[in-house]
């Protein structure tokens, strides 16, 4: 029996030390393959999201945890980085709207990273209600709140947030209507106007039951939009691109002017899902991220024992679909996003920020 438990012992740690060393090949081959493009800024540990305003400052979003149904533990929400000089911008008058909206109230305000407007003077934030000590609850009354905090609008409706047109000309909501064929969600969609806030439709009715990407494009008098259809993948919690359209819109009124046909996926490994396609801000790019898919087979589970990882691809093609450039590995990318210019792509790597010129 002591023999027996020894054998199994000197076994157990010679598979260790396989592991051991194969995960430092792994991790020596992550190295090798890793591109750091240009780090201009490093974020505040504790920062959680981040978004540009311009092409020199990063709006990063502070988590913010809630207890005791309303009791904010981080009065600091947002805060604006200027990448020149690395100076913060604390958003007193901002901040404190939020602190005092919540403070003791048991409500909750709930923003996306792309809540605030092109020009930077709004934020959009939803409303959301504590029920008991854990449960949430959306209400019908959110917020267009300017970045100083001297201004807030009420808008009275539950429909969801989406993203802002370019130039700040008005907000998309989106309204569900409930479970379509194939199990997918249906939505229909509108244009807020933050001068009126009258309802303005959008989406024409071939494409209610499809989501809109988070971001448009103004180029002359157009208005480019990127309408993606996702589907489920299997048993993973995720959806993976199935196609995309461009729409062009007249800038005036946002009526329909062409519909492309669909747009086919670039190629890509076939271990990797098509997971986001971002249109640029000047409308003349589509920046493709295909992630690893892991529900296959039980090589990919023991290469995930061994971080033996395959990186995220990032694709960009122009607005037909040909491929222009496909950048090199980039090591534990988070938050790819393109800059206000079209002309380059962030990502943040721990806590660091880099920037890939394109030109």
């Amino acid at each position: 029996m002591k023999n027996k438990k020894k054998l199994l012992m000197g076994f157990a740690a010679l598979l260790a030390l396989a592991l051991f060393g194969l995960n430092r090949v792994g991790s020596a081959i992550d190295r090798n393959n890793k591109m750091e493009g240009r780090k201009v800024a490093t974020l505040p540990s504790y920062s959680y999201e981040y978004s540009w305003l311009t092409n020199d400052k990063l709006l990063i979003q502070v988590p913010s945890y809630i207890s005791n149904q309303g009791k904010n533990n981080y009065p600091v929400r947002f805060q604006i980085l200027n990448i020149k000089d690395g100076s913060l911008d604390q958003l007193a008058g901002l901040n404190n709207w939020i602190n005092n909206r919540e403070s003791g109230t048991g409500v909750q305000l709930n923003y996306q990273s792309n809540a605030f407007s092109p020009d930077g003077k709004w934020m959009y934030a939803s409303e959301m209600k504590w029920v008991g000590a854990r449960s949430l609850t959306g209400t019908n009354q959110n917020w267009l709140v300017s970045l100083d905090g001297t201004k807030q609008v009420s808008v009275k409706t539950r429909d969801g947030f989406v993203k802002w047109l370019p130039a700040s000309s008005g907000l998309v909501l989106s309204h569900y209507l409930g479970v379509g064929q194939a199990g997918r969600n249906k939505f229909s969609h509108y244009v807020l106007k933050p001068d009126n806030l009258n309802k303005h439709p959008l989406i024409p009715g071939v494409f209610k039951d499809q989501t809109i990407e988070t971001a448009s494009a103004l180029v002359g008098n157009q208005v480019i939009d990127l309408i993606t259809d996702y589907r489920p993948m299997g048993k993973q919690y995720v959806s993976k691109i199935d196609w995309v359209h461009l729409v062009k819109r007249k800038a005036d009124n946002l009526a329909v002017e062409t519909t492309g046909a669909k747009l086919p996926l670039p190629p890509h490994s076939e271990k990797t899902y098509a997971a986001s396609c971002n249109l640029s801000p000047i409308g003349d790019q589509l920046l493709w991220t295909f992630q690893e898919n892991f529900e296959s087979s039980s090589s990919d589970f023991l290469l995930g024992l061994l971080k033996v990882r395959t990186h995220p691809e990032f694709i960009i093609t122009d607005l037909e679909g040909k491929v222009v450039r496909t950048l090199p590995p980039l090591e534990a990318p988070s938050n790819v996003q393109w800059l206000p210019d079209g002309k380059h792509i962030s990502y943040r790597s721990s806590n660091n920020i880099y920037i890939i010129d394109l030109d």
